[in-house]
């Protein structure tokens, strides 16, 4: 995996954590566990389809590409996001 796709991955990772962490303040639940879990699960779910979706996994004629446009590189290249979604994100 090149150094573009782990960061990428660990971006999305780190949008889901702050996220979560944002609703459940707001809500003043922080420290609600099951809560937690429920939103990791949701937001891993979310997060996985529209990596499928960039994978060309729900219509074959469909498959896009996500580029750095500092340095022109696809990041997606040679690999599917949603194989790595559970390396990176809290998941079920």
């Amino acid at each position: 995996m090149k150094s573009e796709q782990e960061d990428f991955l660990k971006e999305l990772a780190k949008i889901q954590h702050e996220q979560i962490n944002i609703f459940l303040s707001r809500l003043g639940k922080f420290d609600d566990g099951q809560l937690r879990k429920g939103l990791e699960n949701f937001s891993y779910e979310i997060i996985f389809r529209i990596m499928e979706l960039l994978d060309g996994y729900y219509d074959s004629k469909k498959k896009y590409e996500v580029k750095n446009v500092f340095t022109n590189a696809v990041v997606n290249d040679k690999l599917d996001f949603h194989d790595l979604c559970e390396d990176f994100l809290k998941c079920p």
